[in-house]
């Protein structure tokens, strides 16, 4: 009987780098599970979560919308920590947003019979989206201040 020294070899190879070299109980934060953390659901109790996951609603923009309010919001930050000034490249970004934030606003209209592609949620946290953008862009003059400072100069003398 002939032995082929290359398979075993070959074995004892891919034995090493097939095997997952963290044992089972760490999970990703490198902590060691103990035994009492472990949670054991019946087989009931895990089809229910498995179809309560795939019945749940999947509204398909609400991450797009969640990321550009975090989007804008860091933007803000930027602008006050800033002065007021908007950051350097910024400008034309909130610009082309607030523009395609508009034209979604305004194609998403049923008069013909369309579908929606946004619920009324969406549209709300969108319309507030773009005031937060145009407040940027264009902050409120300070006129009306102005004003009552004139009026009560006046009516003092």
């Amino acid at each position: 009987m002939q032995v082929n020294p290359y398979k075993n070899i070959a074995a004892a190879y891919r034995a090493v780098h097939n095997h997952n070299h963290r044992p089972n109980n760490v999970h990703q934060d490198n902590q060691a599970q103990r035994p009492q953390d472990q949670i054991t659901l019946s087989r009931e109790a895990q089809r229910a979560i498995r179809i309560d996951h795939q019945k749940a609603p999947s509204v398909p923009h609400d991450n797009k919308i969640n990321s550009l309010e975090k989007w804008v919001d860091k933007a803000t930050a930027r602008t006050e920590a800033n002065d007021g000034d908007i950051p350097f490249g910024m400008e034309w970004k909130l610009e082309y947003v607030t523009a395609r934030i508009d034209k979604a606003l305004a194609t998403d209209i049923d008069n013909e019979g369309k579908v929606l592609n946004l619920t009324p949620e969406q549209k709300e946290k969108l319309t507030e989206i773009n005031e937060k953008i145009n407040a940027l862009l264009y902050p409120p003059a300070n006129d009306e201040s102005a004003e009552t400072d004139e009026g009560i100069e006046g009516q003092n003398s």
